[in-house]
Formats: C-alpha cells, sequence, structure tokens
C-alpha cells in the first residue's frame, strides 16, 4: 500500500475539480491513500477535512490543525470540546500546527500543551509544519 503522508485541498472558485482531479492524480500515481490535512488559512477546516475523508474512506483520513495564536484570544471550550470528540471517535487522525505561518514554536509549551495532552490521551501524532513555507502567503516563515 502506497500512502501520501502530506496533501493539502485548497478551496477554489472550482472546488469539486479541484477535489476530483486530486483522486485522479492519485490513482495515476498508485497512491492508495492520503492525509488531508486541514488548513484553516488556505480555508479547508477540520470539518471539511473530516466531511472529504468520510465521502471518500477509501482515499483519505483526515489530519486536523488547531491555531493555538487564534485560540489563546478566544474562548475555547466548546472548540476544544469538539476537537476531543473528534480525535477520540478517530474523525481526526492527527493534529498539525503551522507555526512558520503562524509565528509560534513547537517550544511554547504554554500554548500547545493542551493539544499535545488531548492527542497523548487518544494516541495519536502532533505534527510541526517545520520546513519552508508557501511564500504566496503574507508573512510566513520559518
Amino acid at each position: 500500500m502506497i500512502i501520501d503522508a502530506h496533501t493539502h485541498l485548497h478551496r477554489t472558485p472550482d472546488f469539486e475539480t479541484a477535489r476530483q482531479n486530486l483522486l485522479q492524480s492519485m490513482d495515476r500515481a498508485g497512491i492508495d491513500k492520503a492525509a488531508l490535512f486541514a488548513f484553516p488559512s488556505r480555508e479547508l477546516t477540520n470539518e471539511d477535512a473530516i466531511r472529504i475523508s468520510a465521502e471518500h474512506p477509501d482515499k483519505f483520513f483526515a489530519i486536523g490543525s488547531v491555531s493555538p495564536l487564534v485560540l489563546a484570544k478566544k474562548s475555547t471550550s466548546r472548540f476544544d470540546a469538539e476537537l476531543k470528540r473528534s480525535l477520540h471517535r478517530r474523525d481526526l487522525h492527527g493534529l498539525k500546527f503551522y507555526t512558520g505561518y503562524e509565528h509560534f514554536y513547537a517550544s511554547d509549551v504554554d500554548l500547545i500543551a493542551p493539544y499535545c495532552a488531548m492527542l497523548e490521551k487518544v494516541g495519536l501524532p502532533a505534527i510541526f509544519h517545520t520546513g519552508d513555507t508557501y511564500n504566496a502567503v503574507p508573512g510566513a516563515r520559518i
């Protein structure tokens, strides 16, 4: 089995065509399954990733995302409860932190500890974007 460990699907004016193109390219490349990463700043929410993965369970599994900088400024109890449910049910198979886009470090324990604790409790991975960033996103940096 060949698994693509890092797939994004961005909202476009013709999102359905983009999804079909991704599925077709996976078939052409012999990719059996792909981790579909939520990327809220590019408009693919956790809910979108879960929905698409549920529509194509043979092709995708959802990896969620959290924005600890945004959540630190808001009341997060409802979000956290839904996130816990999604992780526990395995609707999400891990969480990705976009450090280069949001300007925090994996060592910012106060920001990420609550989410890492959620992941540890259910035995799922935390994934950190630590490499180069898509330079078309304003302010992105390593």
